[in-house]
């Protein structure tokens, strides 16, 4: 089996990182490049190469973390809207269950 490679967009960050992600059997390499290395600790340039199992959970624990950040931020919003904007709050909750699945 060959290599799958994928490169993640973040084209709407402005100075982004570029990052690749490329699979080869059971390892997940990712590399990244740094365009402008004073707006990141990490080392300008490098990769990281990890067992399937071991990315697919790092996935797995970012996604969970995020929802629940994600949950109180939503809950915040509901207790308190920003003021002068008007928030759908009924479809604020339906796009925040479909991004948890």
């Amino acid at each position: 089996m060959g290599s799958l490679i994928h490169f993640l967009d973040v084209g709407y960050l402005r100075n982004a990182l570029r990052i690749r992600c490329r699979r080869e059997g059971d390892q997940v390499t990712i590399s990244w490049q740094n365009s402008d290395p004073s707006l990141f600790t990490a080392p300008p340039s490098g990769e990281v190469t990890v067992g399937v199992p071991e990315f697919l959970a790092a996935v797995d624990e970012f996604h969970q973390a995020f929802i629940s950040a994600m949950d109180l931020r939503v809950a915040e919003v509901v207790a308190a809207p920003p003021l002068g904007l008007a928030v759908d709050l009924v479809h604020l909750h339906v796009e925040q269950a479909e991004r948890a699945t």
